[in-house]
Formats: structure tokens, C-alpha cells, sequence
């Protein structure tokens, strides 16, 4: 979080009741409606993948030309995301295992750890070279399977373990350039804007019948009601 010093109001629980009756609303308009499947979209994978897919049903449902904009904003948050990985100390691991690797058939080949620890360290002065043992320690973070035989260590990779983790730390090639995916200013308040349409989208729901709401939980005498008044 940003570094926002400064006298804040107090959060009371009645600060929260528009947003509590807006989303009473928004249920009850929706309860007998289920979430649209929506295909998984390239570049959003793992966590940013099973985050944002709720927002792409939400999105279908609600607003679907606004999709592609979604897209590319996500996508060049992503793109953000995996440069700061990739120049880190496992972004530059993996990087140095793909350089040393050569897969000839499907399954584990064998790296001595000694080759990866030479490419990681090649062009570094001494003060910033990387020890056996840290790499060791690392490579466990990873997940990665090694093993010492015979005096020396050795790690055990298949192709699709290191292509899951080319991908997690943006080493990869994408589809899109990063230029594509880029998020400036302009893109945050286009957000900001398609935000405002979809809430607008979902306000348009504010008058429920009664028979609803009472599914929800609530009681009320009169035929319908409006929480957006």
C-alpha cells in the first residue's frame, strides 16, 4: 500500500449500508440467473487467471462490449508484473536453466547445477556472484527436483516444468508486445469509465419486486422498492 499519512474518518458499519442494499439488490435481481462460462484468455494464467475470471462473467453478463478494454488493461498489468520477475534472482535462474537445457525427448533430462550456477554468474563481478548453496536454496523455492550423486548436484527438469515456469516469470514469448499491453494514465481512466457504465448497468436493476427480495431475506410491505433512491 502507499505511504498516505493523514487524518481518516473512523469505518462505522452505517457507512456500509448503501453498498449492503445495492448488493441486496444486485442478488436479488440475479438469483435466479447463473454465471455465463466464459474461455480462459491467453496471458492471464494461475492466480491473475482465477481472479479475474469473475470479472469476465460479471462482465458478460453485464456489459460484454466492454470486455476487450478489460483485456488489455489486465494483460499489461500482467506485463508489469512479470518484468519486475524477470530481472529477479529466480527470474534469472530459470532464464540460466532454458540457456543450458537441451530436451530431445519428453521427460526429465539431467543439469548438473554447476552449468546453471556458471550462467548465472557469467559477466557478474565477484562481490555479486551467487554461491552453491544459495542457488541450491533456491532452485528448492522453485519447486525444482535436484539431487547430489557422487560429490556433485544435479537438477532433474522436464520441458513443461520449465515452460510452467518461463511463463509464471514472463520469459516467455508473448503474443502481444508489452508496448500493446501497456497501461498508462489514459487506460486507468478509461477504466475508471468503464467502470462508472457497468455500475450504471447494474443500477438499472435497482427496482425489485417484492416476491424477490423476501428470497433474500428481507421483509417489505410495499409491492416493489428501490434502493438507488
Amino acid at each position: 500500500m502507499p505511504n498516505k499519512p493523514g487524518e481518516y474518518e473512523d469505518i462505522k458499519p452505517v457507512m456500509g449500508l448503501e453498498l449492503k442494499e445495492r448488493l441486496i439488490a444486485w442478488r436479488a435481481s440475479m438469483m435466479d440467473k447463473h454465471l455465463p462460462d466464459v474461455d480462459k484468455i491467453p496471458g492471464l494464467n494461475g492466480r491473475p487467471w482465477d481472479i479475474s475470471k469473475p470479472l469476465f462473467q460479471l462482465c458478460e453478463m453485464v456489459k460484454p462490449e466492454v470486455k476487450e478494454d478489460m483485456c488489455r488493461v489486465l494483460l499489461g498489468l500482467v506485463e508489469k508484473k512479470a518484468e519486475s520477475k524477470r530481472e529477479s534472482i529466480e527470474g534469472q535462474i530459470i532464464a540460466a536453466i532454458d540457456c543450458v537445457a537441451e530436451f530431445e525427448s519428453v521427460g526429465q533430462i539431467i543439469i548438473p547445477t554447476g552449468e546453471i550456477l556458471k550462467e548465472v554468474n557469467f559477466d557478474k563481478s565477484d562481490r555479486y556472484k551467487m554461491s552453491p548453496q544459495k542457488l541450491g536454496k533456491r532452485l528448492q523455492s522453485l519447486g525444482l527436483n535436484t539431487e547430489i550423486s557422487g560429490g556433485y548436484s544435479r537438477l532433474y527438469v522436464s520441458q513443461d516444468e520449465l515452460n510452467l515456469l518461463k511463463e509464471q516469470y514472463g520469459l516467455l514469448e508473448c503474443t502481444e508486445s508489452a508496448a500493446d499491453n501497456d497501461v498508462n494514465d489514459d487506460d486507468l481512466h478509461e477504466i475508471e469509465d468503464t467502470n462508472m457504465r457497468v455500475v450504471e448497468s447494474v443500477e438499472s436493476v435497482g427496482t425489485i419486486p417484492t416476491n424477490k427480495i423476501s428470497g433474500c431475506g428481507l421483509q417489505i410491505e410495499d409491492n416493489e422498492t428501490n434502493f438507488w433512491d
